[in-house]
């Protein structure tokens, strides 16, 4: 199979190259250059003029005259934004794991709270059991005895002949036996009860108190979500003012290939399939927090492409590579998840022949890359 470079094909009726979802088309004549993932390649057609004003880039006027751009400016702007946008993902995935965990812990805590609940209402019913049985009792002796409503303890020594006492005393006895046993039954039953309450609500405490302190991670981060925001606006702001050729550096930078998977085999069935939803989603645009079908982040993709085979696998970066089975390169299968930079925070899905099929950054595609063009993290299999 042949891997071709979208950047080599960049020499002057070497022909065309149309992007767009699924596999790209080359036609033409062209000459292969070998390329470093990360670099600038290729003729710059205009200069981006840049002022850096408190951390942001501002840009001249798009109808500004300007003159052929160095290569080296061109690339110092390329790592400027890749370094923005990896910090930006980054966070981004930290505040979907954040988001994650209050959502499982206020689950948590309403199913402690249905527990409570039920706790409440066992000891409710306990209680209205014991009282039921007691007048039970002293319905039994009314009308067993004719002595009508009241204190019936005191009634049953009001007797008129031997007799009647000594039933009277036999009657008491089993009384006491039977409201002993009754009332040892319905403490017992209380105490359990009880200690379940108990129980209950001393989690419920502390399911407060972690709610809380995750109420409490969370606002901060959503402070830190609205100054991202303006970081990802930025971010859009600068890509969409790169001329065309510059665009191309920024969409080349980590050396993508036109790829195909037909004949491709793995031993991992779950992961060719997996693989293949991914590979369907080649030029869909990316998007902070998405996850399909028509826009992706990293981990987004890895996502939606799982969730096609009816497999949940972890919905951010980090907590994806925090699962699944760890894997070494050597046996690495198509489909398996490799984490990228310190902390995971960027992942792609092993496409084979040393490829990794993947959603970057603003502005560029879902595209196939060399498995080397970022920093490894480690590998996942699901």
């Amino acid at each position: 199979m042949r891997v071709v470079r979208v950047g080599e094909l960049r020499e002057a009726g070497a022909g065309t190259v149309s992007i767009g979802r699924g596999s790209k088309h080359v036609s033409g004549r062209h000459r292969a250059t070998k390329r470093t993932a990360g670099t600038a390649r290729g003729s710059i057609a205009t200069r981006i003029t840049a002022v850096v004003l408190g951390g942001v880039m501002a840009f001249p006027p798009l109808n500004t005259p300007q003159a052929a751009a160095d290569p080296a400016d061109v690339q110092q702007i390329i790592d400027e934004l890749e370094a923005t946008s990896r910090d930006v993902e980054a966070h981004n995935e930290q505040i979907e794991a954040t988001q994650i965990s209050l959502d499982e812990e206020q689950q948590r805590m309403d199913e402690r709270q249905a527990k409570r609940n039920e706790a409440r209402a066992r000891a409710e019913q306990l209680q209205a059991e014991a009282n039921r049985k007691r007048e039970a009792v002293n319905e039994v002796a009314r009308t067993r005895f004719k002595v009508g409503n009241g204190d019936i303890v005191s009634k049953l020594w009001i007797s008129e002949n031997p007799q009647q006492v000594i039933e009277k005393r036999s009657f008491l006895n089993a009384l006491r036996d039977n409201a002993e046993a009754q009332a040892r039954a319905a403490a017992k039953e209380t105490r359990i009860a009880a200690d379940e309450f108990a129980d209950v609500e001393s989690a419920e405490v502390t399911a407060r108190f972690e709610i809380e302190q995750l109420r409490k991670k969370q606002q901060d981060l959503e402070k830190e979500r609205e100054e991202l925001k303006s970081r990802t606006d930025e971010i859009r702001a600068r890509v969409d003012a790169l001329s065309p050729a510059d665009r191309q550096v920024w969409i080349e930078k980590d050396g993508p290939v036109h790829y195909s998977i037909e004949g491709l085999t793995g031993t991992n069935p779950l992961g060719m399939s997996a693989l293949e939803a991914a590979m369907s989603k080649i030029g869909s645009p990316y998007e902070w927090g998405a996850i399909g079908p028509s826009a992706f982040d990293c981990s987004g993709l890895m996502y939606w492409a799982y969730q096609q085979q009816g497999i949940t696998i972890p919905r951010t970066s980090s907590a994806q590579m925090a699962g699944g089975t760890p894997i070494s390169r050597e046996e690495l299968q198509p489909g398996d998840i490799v984490g990228y930079y310190a902390g995971a925070s960027h992942v792609g899905m092993y496409a084979g022949n040393g490829m990794i099929v993947h959603a970057s950054d603003y502005g560029i595609p879902v595209q196939v890359v060399p498995l080397d063009s970022a920093p490894i993290y480690g590998y996942r299999r699901y």
